[in-house]
């Protein structure tokens, strides 16, 4: 299948390029833009119906150039469903990464959860996780997709960066619908960029409350962690550490810690040469007044 004016370098979005992936294109990845009249045209058994159609997401090209490919999605929650949206899809590269954020009818944004791991098959896989600010029934749910950033070097020194969607260009956007809107506001875990990779698997959320005890469990990358690991500890607002413990054959950090202070909360990895550290992720705890 062949689409000459999407691959044109005169259509808006390829800013003067030749898109190659609409020559030859496959019917499962025409099917996304394009819906024929005649049903037989698409070339899929069994073929799409137009309702189903009008559900896909409304993709740009880089969810071509970087392989995306569905495993699941579950955009659209019913009553008394948890309001969390999920999103899991492959990726043909595995120096690729992304960032999500949800925006609703009104405008507002929020940033959502992306975060991709290599698993035992050499499988590049993200997962994303989603909310909608409160009292919104309705948006979008927005994921950029590309090359993994990496911390730039400023005055010799590594200057951090929280992950947002400036590092990627947009790759798909996706009707989400609940039935049940949140009354106050939710946050996940704020991601920094990073040479190396690993995977918030708990606390996932943004917000800590004082004197509660949270377990962390950090999944290292499959492909970073072949050769060596690093050491990562949990730091207070007060600098005080608490290292978390390594599992080899999981590849896993583990450990709990008890929120003592109110302020900035950080995971960090520990360099091994230098002595220094940087900042992995962070969370809030906020003393309600």
């Amino acid at each position: 299948m062949i689409d000459c004016w999407l691959a044109s370098p005169f259509y808006p979005q390829n800013d003067n390029k030749m898109e190659s992936h609409w020559f030859l294109a496959k019917p499962h990845d025409m099917i996304m833009t394009h819906f024929p009249k005649n049903h037989h045209d698409q070339c899929l058994d069994p073929p799409l119906s137009a309702y189903a159609f009008f559900l896909l997401p409304y993709i740009r090209n880089p969810f071509f150039w970087y392989g995306m490919r569905f495993l699941k999605y579950h955009v659209q929650l019913e009553e008394n469903e948890h309001s969390v949206f999920y999103v899991k899809f492959k990726l043909s590269q595995t120096n690729i990464s992304c960032y999500a954020e949800t925006e609703s009818d009104d405008g507002t944004a929020t940033r959502g959860l992306a975060q991709c791991i290599t698993d035992d098959n050499d499988n590049r896989i993200c997962k994303v996780k989603a909310v909608l600010p409160p009292h919104q029934r309705t948006g979008w749910l927005k994921i950029y997709t590309g090359p993994k950033a990496v911390p730039t070097p400023s005055s010799g020194h590594q200057q951090q960066e929280v992950v947002n969607k400036n590092h990627y260009p947009l790759a798909l956007c996706l009707r989400i619908k609940t039935q049940q809107p949140t009354e106050t506001s939710f946050d996940f875990v704020q991601l920094y960029v990073d040479h190396n990779e690993f995977y918030i698997k708990e606390p996932q959320c943004y917000q800590f409350y004082p004197l509660q005890t949270y377990h962390f469990c950090i999944r290292a990358n499959r492909l970073d962690y072949r050769a060596t690991h690093h050491k990562l500890a949990v730091k207070s607002p007060s600098g005080k550490l608490v290292k978390l413990m390594y599992y080899p054959q999981e590849q896993t950090y583990d450990g709990t810690v008890t929120v003592s202070e109110a302020g900035k909360w950080s995971l960090i990895c520990l360099l091994h040469h230098t002595g220094g550290s940087y900042t992995v992720a962070s969370w809030s705890c906020k003393l309600k007044k």
